[in-house]
């Protein structure tokens, strides 16, 4: 509490030692309240619907809809197979293409 609220209740008719009990009953407890500037950082209503709504996200799949599709680790498990075949044909293709020009130096 502060010097004016002090004053006031002194003013008021309160003696001292009234005054103080008071500031030691409830002092340390107003502390702990919000203030106005605490209060100000929080959402409002208006700020709030802003955001989505349950209506809003029926549309939207659940987990339970995805379990159908491939994972992650699936999709890549598969590039790496497929990278593994077209590394293989790409080397084949150039023996390949160094046997013919093998064969035509030849001719």
């Amino acid at each position: 509490m502060s010097h004016q609220s002090f004053t006031r209740l002194t003013a008021g008719g309160f003696s001292e030692e009234q005054t103080e009990a008071l500031f030691e009953v409830y002092g340390d407890g107003y502390e702990s309240l919000a203030t106005k500037r605490d209060l100000e950082s929080l959402a409002t209503k208006d700020d709030l619907e802003r955001f989505a709504t349950k209506d809003d996200l029926e549309g939207f799949a659940r987990k339970d809809d995805l379990q159908a599709f491939a994972t992650k680790v699936d999709l890549q498990g598969g590039l790496q197979a497929l990278e593994l075949r077209l590394t293989l044909r790409f080397g084949a293709l150039m023996v390949a293409g160094v046997a013919v020009l093998a064969a035509l130096e030849r001719l």
